[in-house]
């Protein structure tokens, strides 16, 4: 497939922003339009570009060049682009071509997700967008999901509404057969009749009001701006604007908006399945449309998940996440708590009156002392502790020895072990469960399968005053319709789900052997999937770093603010392309650049 870019026009209402470049070299918050487009084509694999220019085209030849990366750029000259329109320019690019072909007019910025939409449809197509009183231009009626009629604003009616079209975003795909068949023939026409002087839209009207088939994709949340004078560009550059790392944060998630990859939170990224996705979907419509079910029978489909005899209904309370759960304890349950730092933040979310705070030694490289622990539970008059095993945000794994032996001090404890399903659930302290009543365990179950965003977690446990207290104060529904459905699904894709841990564990072993290559980090051996490192320069100045230049998101410090430090980072682990992103930035990011 070749892409062609229409780059010819004068950009009159650009001005003065146009006196000396031509409209597609525009800057949107520093990065030109053409440039933007170029990067979304590549990410798709093409690898040839027309681009047709007229008005200061050595401008974008020097800027661009003959190869944009790994795109062969070809110029074609428009001579008359001052007298001519946007249709002139089509017919000069595809005049000679026989393949198929995107198009797309030089002043649209867009997400790149948008063009991956247009080219995951397989029909010739063009994208639009629903009305919204924003829009204006050219737009289209459709006939179900394919293009009926194609109106140029100057060819609108007295009675026309815009409440019930479509506008055009100005990039399509068609065939070759569609070019041959439709394209070329109403352009060649066209431009022998008119003089190429009219815009495409004259053409796509033409087409598609003799029977062309063109399908609509509608963008979906999807960023685009067309950019035609300076109060577009404005718009632009608040819709593209990129949000600083803090900001980011922030909002704890809804990162499918942004386009940055993020090592910060993690989970398997080797589940589900595409298999267990399409039952999921398949299911979506029919499932949405009901309540989930109550605490009982969320309960009795979880049990399925394991043989063993503990884990069972009324050892079971179902979690939309395991904060939730964590809420619960913490507001509920706990009286005084001894917790080692550092933690998963949602653990010292308690008064001080409540909690202890037990700050493991940087020097052990923050290995839990249980011998220190329990003397720190007994001096404290502690009624409850709190292990994070594997701990977060290090990865260091406490034995079952020493788990038993806080256990036989008669201290409540929770154990957290949102990440033990990497480690190895040999080292579950649930077994011990038939032994402790003073025992909890919380398992973040989305972590483990990889379907985050349904937030999924159990807490087990025999003691029958935490379950009475924590079921006594949950809702009747705290766990959406679909993670109830993943809960009665997963058992048959077990043998999957253990296979993809064993990935998910060469990967975190290949990326932590390769991190010890970086001269300015200290990776240290973990139980999870992340690798902890300590820095040797600023572990902020890091983070911002590969947010700002590279787009890439880790987490820096050690959770808590008790820690006066900045020289820790964690980096998750995701599949080994992503994973080569970072360490390839990570080798190109120098030690003074974090001094």
């Amino acid at each position: 497939m070749r892409a062609i870019i229409l780059a010819a026009g004068l950009g009159t209402r650009l001005k003065p922003l146009t006196d000396k470049a031509p409209k597609c070299l525009t800057e949107v918050n520093g990065k030109p339009i053409l440039v933007n487009m170029l990067e979304a084509l590549e990410k798709e694999g093409i690898k040839n570009t027309d681009i047709v220019v007229g008005y200061l085209a050595d401008a974008i030849k020097n800027k661009i060049g003959s190869k944009f990366n790994t795109i062969n750029i070809n110029y074609i000259e428009n001579p008359i682009y001052d007298k001519t329109n946007s249709s002139y320019s089509l017919w000069l690019a595809v005049k000679h071509l026989n393949e198929d072909i995107l198009i797309l007019e030089g002043d649209v910025f867009f997400e790149e997700a948008l063009l991956s939409d247009l080219m995951r449809n397989k029909n010739d197509s063009t994208v639009v967008e629903k009305y919204n009183p924003e829009l204006d231009g050219s737009f289209v009626e459709l006939k179900g999901n394919i293009v009926s009629d194609w109106i140029h604003k100057s060819r609108r009616k007295e009675n026309f509404t815009k409440e019930d079209k479509f506008k055009t975003v100005n990039i399509h795909k068609f065939s070759k057969s569609f070019l041959n068949t439709y394209l070329l023939p109403t352009l060649s026409k066209h431009t022998e009749e008119k003089g190429g002087t009219e815009p495409i839209e004259y053409i796509m009207e033409d087409m598609v009001r003799n029977n062309a088939q063109i399908e609509a994709v509608v963008v979906n949340r999807k960023k685009w701006v067309e950019i035609d004078d300076t109060n577009d560009l404005k718009l632009a550059e608040a819709a593209f604007k990129k949000p600083t790392l803090d900001e980011i944060r922030s909002t704890h998630g809804g990162y499918w908006r942004s386009n940055h990859i993020d090592f910060h939170y993690l989970f398997n990224h080797h589940f589900p399945t595409p298999e267990m996705y399409a039952e999921l979907s398949s299911k979506m419509s029919t499932i949405g449309n009901y309540y989930p079910s109550n605490q009982k029978v969320l309960a009795k489909l979880m049990s399925k998940w394991r043989d063993e005899e503990y884990f069972t209904p009324d050892n079971l309370i179902i979690g939309n996440g395991s904060s939730e759960l964590i809420r619960y304890l913490n507001d509920h349950v706990i009286t005084k708590v001894t917790v080692p730092l550092p933690t998963f933040n949602e653990f010292v979310r308690l008064p001080d009156e409540k909690i202890n705070k037990y700050m493991l030694k940087e020097e052990d490289k923050f290995t839990l002392d249980v011998k220190k622990l329990i003397e720190e539970i007994k001096s404290s008059n502690s009624e409850f502790a709190v292990i994070i095993n594997p701990n977060n945000p290090v990865g260091n794994l406490t034995q079952l020895s020493d788990i038993e032996k806080v256990l036989k001090t008669g201290v409540t404890l929770i154990i957290d072990e949102a990440f033990m399903t990497f480690a190895g659930r040999q080292h579950s302290a649930e077994q011990l469960i038939p032994k402790y009543k003073n025992l909890v365990v919380l398992a973040s179950c989305t972590k483990s399968i990889g379907i985050a965003g349904l937030r999924l977690a159990y807490l087990l446990t025999a003691n029958d005053e935490v379950k009475e207290k924590i079921r006594n104060h949950m809702p009747i529904w705290n766990v959406n319709s679909l993670a109830e459905y993943v809960i009665e699904i997963f058992p048959k894709y077990k043998k999957e789900h253990a296979e993809s841990i064993i990935k998910s564990m060469e990967d975190t072993k290949w990326f932590f052997e390769n991190l010890k290559s970086i001269p300015y980090l200290e990776p240290f051996p973990t139980h999870a999937n992340a690798v902890f490192c300590k820095v040797n320069g600023s572990a902020r100045k890091l983070a911002e770093i590969l947010y700002d230049k590279y787009n890439l998101m880790v987490k820096e410090g050690l959770n808590q603010k008790d820690f006066k430090t900045d020289s820790y980072v964690r980096l998750g682990v995701r599949n080994r392309k992503d994973n080569e992103k970072l360490l390839n930035a990570l080798k190109e990011i120098k030690k003074e650049d974090i001094s």
